[in-house]
């Protein structure tokens, strides 16, 4: 669902210790149990987890229910 900003055998870096929600940043999430890796957005509209995907098939998800930020991904690195 992020394939524009980590491609497929991306390796991801994220801080645990980041948990302060801030728009446009990269985080991972647990809803409902499952972990996502997704960009949070406030603003223009109410809070959503945005996917940046060349694949329409990925959709935002605005949560109704409670979202646990697991933390901020500070480094996507990729193969050459």
């Amino acid at each position: 669902s992020m394939n524009r900003v980590a491609p497929d055998g991306a390796i991801l870096v994220f801080d645990y210790t980041d948990t302060t929600l801030i728009d446009r940043k990269l985080y991972l999430f647990r809803i409902d149990g499952e972990i996502t890796f997704k960009r949070f957005r406030c603003t223009d509209g109410p809070n959503r987890l945005e996917p940046d995907s060349t694949l329409p098939d990925y959709k935002t998800i605005y949560p109704t229910g409670p979202v646990e930020v697991i933390g901020r991904v500070v480094y996507i690195v990729q193969s050459v």
